[in-house]
């Protein structure tokens, strides 16, 4: 666990997600929950470490990686009314059969049936916490994911973008808005943020040079799925640009390529179909 600043910590030791935890007067605030059973007994021990009494759960977005382990995290949850409405129109349990589709928790066989953990409390636009003089405010930025939000701590000057900038791995794309996604990444490169420690949902702290690899690379995604629907072309296409935009990461070996080949084909499909190919609603 990495202290960032005072009473302001961070872990990313665990698969999936980057962690949080704010050691405030009146309990924890915790930023996502480990999916592994292991993971999320050893993270409760830390927080048990901590002394943190009352727990309140933020979720930064609706993907799985960081659902999945917050019922076991026994908190109050609080996520953006996205995250509320696609959790209530699932069933109430999660099988854990994998689906090719790049998540990290498809890696991991041990995981059972998980009892999905809807929302205590919910929001649209901006939710503040104010369990101290410092408040916590809960921002929704839903480019990179339907239900998706930062966490910013203006005293601190601390940021948790989530999924909005995701570095050395492709991102999702299935519930994304490559445009949104974008202005999104030049707010967290404009002078109100200039000062800020940005903290990314897969890998801890970030650099400004990460933001600006994130856009330049969602430049490139959203121009080639724009050609292939301006051409009408077909959606077996995307397994080609699939490939092509895993081999932008050249450091990964064999076997995290072909997962994130996964990720990027399954993501982009169902990008292109919600886009491009779904039928527009009756007037």
């Amino acid at each position: 666990m990495q202290e960032i600043s005072t009473n302001v910590y961070i872990d990313t030791s665990y698969e999936g997600v980057t962690l949080g935890a704010l050691k405030w007067p009146h309990g924890l605030i915790l930023i996502d929950a480990p999916f592994r059973p292991e993971d999320i007994r050893s993270w409760r021990s830390s927080l048990m470490n901590m002394g943190g009494g009352n727990h309140l759960l933020i979720n930064m977005d609706c993907h799985a990686d960081r659902l999945l382990g917050a019922k076991a995290m026994e908190s109050i949850v609080v996520a953006h009314d996205e995250v509320s409405h696609l959790l209530l129109s699932r069933p109430a349990t999660f099988k854990t059969i994998p689906a090719d589709m790049g998540c990290d928790w498809e890696n991991f066989e041990s995981l059972g049936n998980i009892r999905w953990a809807i929302p205590e409390i919910s929001f649209s636009d901006q939710f503040s916490v104010l369990w101290d003089k410092s408040p916590i405010n809960l921002i929704s930025r839903p480019g990179c994911a339907k239900g998706a939000i930062w966490v910013q701590l203006p005293e601190e000057k601390i940021l948790f973008v989530g999924d909005c900038v995701v570095a050395h791995q492709p991102p999702y794309f299935a519930t994304a808005n490559i445009p949104v996604w974008i202005q999104n990444l030049k707010e967290i490169l404009s002078p109100m943020y200039q000062e800020y420690t940005i903290i990314g949902g897969r890998n801890g702290v970030l650099h400004y040079s990460d933001v600006e690899n994130q856009i330049q690379y969602l430049d490139d995604v959203y121009h080639q799925i724009s050609q292939l629907a301006n051409s009408h072309g077909d959606i077996a296409q995307i397994k080609k640009i699939a490939v092509a935009l895993a081999e932008k990461f050249p450091t990964l070996d064999h076997y995290r390529k072909n997962i994130y080949t996964n990720r990027l084909c399954f993501g982009l499909t169902e990008y292109y179909r919600e886009k491009y190919l779904a039928e527009p609603d009756p007037a």
